[in-house]
């Protein structure tokens, strides 16, 4: 029987790893746990960038939010500025609209933070575009060193239900790329969690799985397409032996 392996980005983010993975010889199931909303900020910072000396999106989501609103103001000087980007996914994402971000190696919040534009940022006016109740650590820590920062939301998620997770075999791999995910995953999975191995993208998510018994959790230090197919790779029988 092939090793299954269960994927569970957002609708259109799943194909290319489980095409590859397919290839691979698995048996690939694609369940989102969250849906993505748009909705409307609730301050106008999109229409008035020009106050702002740096301007960091956290998510290729937040870009496809956030820019389509952006280029419909006929704003002057909206590039003229620092861009930063949680990741090479978001970067990437925003090079479609011809924005060139700075973004760390490692794609995670502590990273970010590390890059020089953000080490000594007093008196910078800031704006973080994200999802509705997103991590807060990034703007504490930047207030903490100094700077002004502005928050804009500009889409939320929302959890999905499946009916079929458990018909999944005994060891199947389970992927879950956010605490948000994670959430929508263990309420699909009451009760099968150790059956499953799990692969999350980063020490915080697996140190929040590992309460909840499943049978691994595995830290993939990533959430590329890369890192997740090399770490999923490993527990097939021939990658271990």
């Amino acid at each position: 029987m092939k090793e299954c392996v269960l994927l569970t980005r957002p609708e259109g983010e799943n194909e290319l790893l489980a095409s590859r993975l397919a290839s691979s010889g698995w048996n690939v199931l694609i369940r989102p746990m969250l849906k993505i909303e748009r909705f409307y900020p609730k301050t106008n910072y999109l229409s008035n960038l020009s106050i702002f000396d740096k301007v960091i999106f956290v998510s290729k989501n937040s870009v496809r939010h956030a820019m389509p609103l952006i280029k419909e103001k006929p704003l002057s000087n909206s590039y003229d500025k620092i861009w930063l980007a949680i990741g090479k996914g978001t970067a990437t994402e925003l090079k479609k609209h011809g924005v060139f971000a700075e973004f760390p190696i490692k794609s995670d919040t502590e990273s970010l933070l590390n890059l020089e534009e953000l080490k000594h940022p007093r008196l910078n006016r800031i704006l973080i575009i994200r999802g509705e109740g997103g991590r807060d650590l990034l703007e504490k820590t930047l207030i903490q060193r100094g700077a002004k920062v502005s928050l804009c939301e500009v889409y939320r998620r929302v959890g999905l239900s499946y009916t079929d997770l458990d018909a999944m075999p005994f060891g199947s791999v389970l992927t879950s790329n956010s605490l948000g995910a994670l959430e929508s995953l263990l309420s699909n999975l009451p009760d099968f969690r150790k059956r499953y191995n799990l692969v999350v993208p980063s020490k915080r998510i697996a140190a929040v799985a590992a309460k909840f018994a499943f049978r691994s959790v595995t830290n993939s230090e990533g959430a590329s397409n890369e890192k997740l197919y090399e770490t999923i790779m490993s527990f097939r029988p021939s990658a271990n032996g």
